[in-house]
């Protein structure tokens, strides 16, 4: 079985290596119902590589025009649009209530005993920081998590420094090091960090294929680029704790749509933001051959995975469905997105207002620096309401497939960067801002994520946090400065 996972593995990284040389086309669905999202234009990198869908609009957005329908359920017609910015965006009348019943009428799928909708086994994952391979699983033996590299124990929570190595630096450990270099790294990063007895270390942003979860550790086959006999298949293993996994292969039921990818959405006082609105700023959509469909990568902490897992069967039991617009964000989206904010407030004092506006600042709507996005503890989302539904499979795993949705209003349209998308009064005000508690809806969606082990944003309606993911990854958080394009999905056993 581990063989067949070898081979399937090694078609996949052939499968990428060829698309992204021109040499095969894109795959596309043929079986999947299709969904109420807008037509397909083109936003990849690569001209033959599979198309994302459309974020809002038929064509590429210019800078003159005005921020497109987010779609069904969210108005973007106030009339106090881009002149206040303390406004508050009126609901759409035509918005459909919010609804608590299950109503289709099919049985939804329980979970399995790993609290997800599929196994892990065949899944893709990343690694988020520098991340030794073991030739063979450590088990509880001391000394191989990461913490014992960073604090001399593996204890996350101690604050010993005896034994403290820099993992950003050389260090005096021995042992053979493979250095990898990302191909999205336009940097060609590589590790200098050496552990000792590791096979290898996977640089942040690395994909692989999960073999098997033991205790605390993946089983992974990954390609070793540094081998002497070129870039060859191997497997080792690695801590778990630290690496993303790719939701939509462990809970494929919710939709994904990184607008980001196909065309961001990102505006401030319903204004577009110059250089940011209607841009791709990477390709996370492929064809994944788990699925059987096209879809957008999208990683996050695997701790935070189970409760995104949870709030969705919470939304599903109430015939309503997560759609995810963004888990990780790579740091330099962020800081592309951040200056361009920074720099159209400076000449627009409606802007400056909606992001500074005491007690709020720039930092509360889009990070000037490492977000929780990066860190891989954060996703952005909001809620549909089903219309159609059906069973589908994942080798011998069921799960509850949304073919036709409603969205519904919320306070703003998604990623709206200014107060008016505030959650909360203001940083550490427990008080509900109007928007929020004029919207059930909005309501209704931090009830499911409160209640399954995350934190609202106050300044964002749509933002939360996982407090989890958070906590066991403090003692070495990613930095985000890598890219996430590779999947090497595959059936699970």
């Amino acid at each position: 079985m581990k063989h067949r996972k070898a081979v399937s593995f090694l078609c996949a990284f052939l499968a990428l290596c060829l698309c992204s040389c021109g040499f095969i086309g894109p795959i596309e669905e043929t079986d999947d119902p299709e969904l109420s999202f807008p037509p397909i234009v083109v936003h990849s990198k690569d001209p033959n590589a599979t198309d994302p869908p459309a974020a809002n609009t038929d064509s590429q957005l210019s800078g003159n025009e005005t921020n497109p329908d987010p779609g069904p359920g969210t108005d973007n017609t106030d009339p106090n649009a881009g002149t206040d910015p303390n406004a508050v965006v009126t609901p759409d009348p035509n918005a459909i209530p919010f609804e608590t019943t299950y109503e289709l009428g099919i049985e939804i799928p329980p979970l399995l005993a790993n609290g997800l909708e599929m196994p892990v086994d065949g899944a893709t994952g990343f690694a988020s920081v520098n991340l030794p391979v073991w030739p063979a699983n450590p088990g509880d033996r001391a000394g191989y998590k990461l913490a014992s590299f960073v604090y001399g124990d593996d204890d996350e929570n101690s604050t010993s420094t005896a034994g403290k190595a820099n993992l950003d630096a050389s260090s005096d450990f021995t042992g053979r090091t493979t250095k990898f270099a990302l191909v999205s790294n336009a940097s060609n990063q590589t590790v200098s960090t050496q552990f000792t007895g590791a096979m290898a270390v996977l640089v942040p942003g690395t994909g692989f294929q999960i073999i098997e979860e033991v205790g605390d550790w993946w089983h992974i086959n990954y390609v070793d680029q540094n081998s002497i006999y070129g870039e060859s298949l191997t497997s080792g293993w690695i801590e778990h704790r630290y690496c993303f996994i790719n939701l939509p292969d462990v809970i494929p039921s919710i939709l994904y749509n990184d607008t980001n990818c196909s065309g961001s959405i990102f505006v401030s006082c319903g204004k577009d933001i110059p250089g940011v609105t209607g841009k791709s700023f990477y390709n996370t959509f492929a064809y994944n051959v788990r699925l059987a469909r096209n879809e957008f990568i999208m990683p996050m902490l695997y701790t935070a995975a189970r409760d995104v897992c949870t709030a969705q069967h919470k939304a599903l039991a109430e015939g309503n469905c997560l759609e995810i617009y963004q888990t990780f964000r790579p740091l330099q989206t962020q800081k592309a997105v951040a200056g361009a904010v920074q720099e159209m407030a400076n000449g627009d004092p409606e802007v400056k207002a909606g992001i500074s506006t005491y007690p709020w600042s720039i930092s509360w709507f889009i990070a000037t620096g490492t977000s929780n996005h990066q860190i891989g503890f954060a996703l952005d989302v909001t809620l549909v309401r089903m219309k159609a539904a059906e069973v589908k499979q994942v080798a011998s795993y069921p799960y509850l497939r949304c073919t036709d949705f409603e969205r519904y209003s919320m306070p703003t349209p998604m990623h709206e960067l200014s107060l008016r998308a505030a959650s909360q009064l203001g940083p550490g005000n427990a008080t509900l801002s109007v928007g929020m508690q004029n919207s059930p809806c909005a309501l209704g969606l931090r009830g499911y994520f409160t209640t399954s082990g995350f934190t609202p944003l106050a300044s964002e309606w749509w933002h939360f946090n996982n407090t989890n993911a958070q906590l066991s990854t403090t003692a070495c958080p990613s930095k985000g400065d890598y890219f996430t394009e590779q999947l090497y999905s595959t059936l699970p056993n």
